[in-house]
């Protein structure tokens, strides 16, 4: 037999491995478009939008602007709650007040990433009747959902120290 004779077929062997062991090349892929960080004006419209709900009177309505889990330290309890029945309990006790009025001072909306806006003020509500302003500290951390859709996913709120409200 002659060199010529058995190299042909380990060649072609040699070649037909090589080939089934290449994979076909995937056409590129475009680059996904990048997150969109909300402006500064669009950020403090989301945060106006879920901050008017304070004065609704709506616990519902309230709470629709939270996401389910979502950590919240209330002025009525010493630790924080997960747990959305003690959350709505809260929340209940707030729209018991039935506040109306809502300012804000010493506002501050911080744009963090596509992701994610902190909310933070000192907020004062009143009753359209003679009832007493109330009035707290917070902060709110929005994070943007699958869908599009931001949810406070934490909130601390706590009473200015004394001989400041």
């Amino acid at each position: 037999m002659s060199f010529r004779k058995a190299i042909t077929p380990s060649l072609l062997a040699v070649s037909l491995i090589a080939l089934a062991a290449c994979k076909p090349q995937e056409p590129a892929k475009a680059p996904e478009a990048a997150a969109m960080v909300p402006t500064d004006a669009e950020a403090a419209k989301i945060v106006d939008d879920a901050e008017a709900a304070w004065t609704s009177v709506d616990t519902a309505k309230i709470m629709a602007s939270y996401k389910e889990g979502a950590v919240m330290f209330d002025v009525v309890a010493a630790g924080p709650s997960t747990d959305r029945a003690t959350q709505n309990k809260w929340t209940d006790g707030f729209t018991a007040m039935k506040l109306t009025e809502n300012s804000i001072a010493d506002k501050h909306v911080q744009v963090l990433d596509a992701d994610t806006i902190i909310a933070s003020g000192i907020a004062t509500l009143k009753s359209g009747d003679k009832g007493e302003p109330v009035m707290f500290r917070y902060t709110d951390v929005y994070e943007k959902q699958p869908d599009g859709k931001w949810m406070i996913v934490h909130e601390h709120l706590s009473t200015p120290p004394a001989g400041e409200a």
